[in-house]
């Protein structure tokens, strides 16, 4: 099974969200608490005694939690990103005089 690769909390990258549209920074905000329980259940599950096939089939059951909620908030923000874009394109095209 496909594994993805946890992203290390201080390889994280900060942005400033002051110039984004309230849909984006919502969408921000969904993906980052989505990140934090994925992290924070992945980080239980390393401290956890039982049997590793068990643990390795949470971890396969946990990853593909985080790719169920994940994908479709990705589509999502890509496809605002794009509208966005292709507005503020239009609009300097076209000034409105």
């Amino acid at each position: 099974m496909l594994r993805v690769l946890p992203v290390e909390p201080e390889a994280r990258v900060e942005i400033d969200r002051s110039g984004l549209s309230p849909e984006i920074r919502t969408m921000l905000a969904a993906l980052s608490d989505i990140e934090a329980r994925y992290d924070s259940d992945r980080e239980g599950l390393k401290g956890w005694s039982g049997p590793e096939a068990a643990r390795e089939r949470l971890l396969d059951l946990l990853e593909a939690r985080h790719r169920r909620e994940r994908e479709p908030l990705v589509q999502q923000l890509a496809e605002l990103h794009q509208s966005e874009t292709f507005a503020l394109m239009f609009r300097n095209l076209h000034p409105v005089h």
